[in-house]
């Protein structure tokens, strides 16, 4: 008897890698081979690997470990790890022992699954895994190591042509895999049949569609007992999600449960101890599972004694501590073959601490989506009203599209008119819902106090697409631990930090901060941050600020204009972030005063110069565009910690301070300061620097010679027409604009050192095949007067090396 094999693509938004070992002998040689393919079928990626002498099982698992490697650089976010041995997926789904020979790769592989993505392992007959194999084999007439392909290899294309078309393979089927092969086709016909909503459900939005990805994750066909998390923020409809999964399930498992209200300590049950707590919850879990009333749990083991051999579907909802999973769910073992836990919490930590690897991710709704919630909710359809598309909009807008706040504010809507709608709006943006504000803030009151205090800071000052360097340098001279605050504050769903380090944070979050900090006095000048317009202002005029207050965020935008006096910030001792932008501070007098400040922030700043008494020693950002500065201070400053000078369109500004002590400095924003005659020679001691730019300063007329520091990248002099020398530029520059300059003359030694590929760009850029991933590198020369480069010296610029570099030239004009 035999059974058709085909192999199957992703759906779409996920990729899938099959990976396969190969051996002569066991042990003998062995290799590995992997492919990454889209839901549209389509080659991503490919490896070889040819290991030398080792097991069947180890090449098997250094596939797998290659295979996540290769999906992870290709920044896949969904997986679908495909292998043909059921040993293997049993190794990745479950803990191993550490006397076990292959522990230390299974560790590995696990650390990978455990990243910030989504992995299911999942096993395959060999039949469907025919590329993986055909890679495997090739690796043998391949030297020893790795090997990425970006295109198909010529000997497994036919197998690649297979799989697109959809090919079947024929598969022998003996006596015990036909019945293993019925009760499977049994299963999936009943997941099939479960996978419509019940009423209490249908009428969820995205609900089907994270059922299914909840379902394949799952694997019910898998008879191991398997573990999995629901994550996400509070709010995002996790327990709504698991409620629909245990009623479309429930009719699956012999012995259900639905553990809710699992949030807050021991300690609140009074007069029990923490022990008799314990007790407690399993007791009550037995009792629901078993629909036992008289159940009576005397020991902590009483679990794994009444289900280690029942299978069970369990759902423990909104976990906020891991003791408490493991009072409930300690070890697999303690259940029955075939057994599903899952576990919702806003903490992933819990997650990984507990060894749960299969995590889903409840993302933010679509735009679409989180205005149907909204309609649902305000309306009782699923469409906006008549009239009222543009209000309706900007509530799910300021709603940040999280369902919990477009359920309640859409319920407080129903039924009112466009008038209370905008009434409602300019509240919204104000301050939050108290049912909102009850939900979100349980997540804050657990934080440590350090945690808290972080927090705060990036709702008030950080949360707006700042990277974590960033906030770990401007608040370096706090207690707080900021790199593991910030990976705890992501952990519990409170921000969220991108793939490129980037911190962003919730809408409705941020609301909620600046509400906790309105809370600490009803005086403002007694706060920690000030963030309101209306009190900021107040607070400035009339000079009230006290030695409370640690941060300003000032977006003038609503005023315009205001008129601040020379002793503004004199009781502001503490003062360390100040932001003012989008308006304009008229100062009668210079400032009597500043604070010592980490981040001075000052659009079109309106004095010629900054208080004789600042000191800028703890400075990390200076950004002050547009201002009316003639120079910054005088003599040689403390400026370690100083990181980035951003002085565009200051156009009064004449010099440029002594920076030889900027030993921090990567970034230094000169555009557009037409009254910049030189730059200080200290520049060349700025070995940290990595942009420089001078675009359009007119009047500059002098620039260090040497200027050839090893980290400096980014190098913009275009439209200074005084400009004539050519600086001694470091090699490792991947951008260059001197158009529309003087400059007549570049020496060899300076083009010499460059090492780009042998081509010539007339405004044109290079290929993507090669490119460096960060961007095309190049230099760009035009306008240049009587511009001459010997024939040695652009031999010696064409000679190929890794860097990509373009030259553009163009004529005089």
């Amino acid at each position: 008897m035999e059974r058709m094999i085909v192999w199957v693509a992703p759906e779409d938004g996920w990729s899938k890698m099959n990976t396969d070992g190969a051996s002569q002998g066991n042990p003998g040689l062995a290799t590995a081979g992997g492919v990454l393919r889209n839901s549209a079928r389509e080659w991503c990626g490919g490896f070889t690997l040819n290991i030398g002498r080792c097991s069947a099982l180890l090449a098997e698992l250094w596939g797998v470990y290659y295979g996540l490697y290769t999906a992870w650089e290709h920044r896949v976010t969904r997986l679908v790890l495909e292998v043909d041995s059921s040993l293997l997926v049993g190794f990745l789904t479950t803990e191993i022992g550490d006397s076990h020979p292959l522990s230390f790769l299974v560790r590995f592989c696990h650390a990978f699954i455990s990243r910030d993505w989504i992995v299911q392992v999942t096993h395959v007959y060999r039949e469907a895994n025919r590329l993986a194999d055909g890679l495997a084999n090739y690796a043998f007439s391949l030297p020893l190591g790795f090997h990425a392909f970006v295109s198909v290899p010529i000997v497994v294309d036919s197998i690649l042509r297979d799989d697109v078309v959809g090919t079947t393979v024929p598969r022998p089927i003996r006596m015990e895999d036909e019945a293993a092969m019925i009760e499977k086709i049994v299963m999936d016909v009943s997941k099939k049949l479960d996978v419509t909503l019940s009423r209490d459900f249908e009428w969820m939005v995205g609900m089907e569609a994270h059922l299914k990805k909840l379902n394949s994750i799952l694997c019910l066909e898998y008879d191991k007992v398997k573990m999995i998390g629901i994550w996400g923020p509070a709010g995002i409809g996790k327990t709504t999600i698991a409620r629909a999964l245990y009623d479309q399930l429930s009719g699956s498992f012999p012995f259900i449960c639905f553990m809710g209200e699992l949030k807050g300590s021991y300690t609140s049950i009074m007069g029990v101890d923490e022990h008799d707590s314990k007790l407690l919850l399993q007791n009550k879990l037995l009792s629901k599972i078993l629909n036992r009333s008289d159940m009576s749990v005397n020991h902590l083991g009483a679990i794994k004694e009444w289900l280690h051999d029942k299978r069970v579907f369990i759902i423990l909802d909104d976990v906020d501590d891991l003791e408490k999973l493991e009072t409930l769910a300690k070890e697999r073992t303690w259940f029955g073959l075939g057994s599903r836990i899952i576990v919702t919490t806003e903490d992933k930590k819990i997650l990984k601490a507990h060894g749960i690897n299969d995590i889903y991710h409840v993302d933010f709704p679509s735009e679409k989506e989180a205005l149907e919630i909204l309609c649902l909710s305000a309306f009782k359809q699923s469409y906006v009203q008549d009239g009222f598309e543009e209000l309706a909009n900007k509530v799910a807008e300021f709603c940040g599209n999280l369902p919990l706040g477009l359920c309640i504010v859409g319920s407080s809507l129903r039924g009112e008119s466009k008038d209370e709608w905008e009434l409602q709006l300019s509240r919204i943006e104000t301050s939050l819902d108290r049912k909102v504000e009850d939900i979100l803030r349980v997540g804050y009151d657990r934080l440590s106090d350090k945690a808290q205090s972080l927090f705060l800071h990036i709702t008030c000052f950080f949360f707006d697409g700042k990277d974590v360097d960033y906030v770990t340098a401007m608040l370096a001279d706090t207690t707080l631990d900021v790199k593991n605050g910030l990976k705890i504050l992501a952990e519990k769903s409170l921000i969220y930090i991108s793939f490129h380090g980037l911190i962003g944070m919730h809408y409705l979050l941020q609301q909620l901060g600046k509400q906790i900090v309105l809370q600490q006095s009803n005086e403002p000048g007694k706060r920690q941050f000030l963030v309101e317009f209306e009190e900021i202002r107040d607070v400035l005029k009339n000079e009230t600020g006290t030695g409370s207050v640690i941060g300003i965020s000032f977006d003038m935008y609503k005023i315009g204009k205001l008129f601040i006096s020379k002793g503004a910030f004199k009781g502001m001792r503490n003062l360390k972030f100040l932001r003012i932008y989008n308006g304009k501070v008229t100062l009668l007098e210079d400032m009597e005063y500043l604070p010592h400040l980490r981040l001075l922030h000052w659009d079109t700043y309106p004095r010629k110069s900054l208080p004789p008494t600042f000191d800028p020693e703890l400075l990390v950002e200076l950004h002050m565009p547009n201002s009316n500065l003639e120079k910054l201070w005088g003599g040689i400053q403390p400026l370690a910690n100083l990181m980035k000078i951003d002085l565009t369109l200051s156009s009064n500004l004449k010099e440029i301070p002594n920076l030889s002590k900027a030993t921090s400095l990567e970034t230094l924003q000169l555009s557009s300061c037409k009254s910049l005659l030189e730059l200080p020679s200290s520049i060349s001691n700025l070995h940290k620097l990595k942009k420089l730019s001078v675009r359009g300063c007119y009047a500059l007329e002098v620039i260090p010679t040497n200027i050839n520091l090893a980290l400096l990248e980014e190098v913009d002099m275009g439209y200074c027409s005084s400009l004539r020398t050519f600086p001694d530029l470091s090699s490792n520059i991947y951008r260059l604009d001197v158009s529309s300059t003087k400059i007549e003359d570049v020496p060899s030694p300076v083009v010499g050192r460059w090492s780009p590929s042998s081509r010539v760009s007339y405004r044109q850029k290079l290929p993507k095949a090669g490119v460096n991933s960060r961007s095309c590198p190049f230099a760009r020369v035009s306008k240049c007067k009587q511009l001459s480069i010997t024939q040695e010296s652009l031999s010696i610029f064409l000679q190929p090396n890794k860097r990509t570099h373009v030259l553009q030239l163009f004529g005089p004009g």
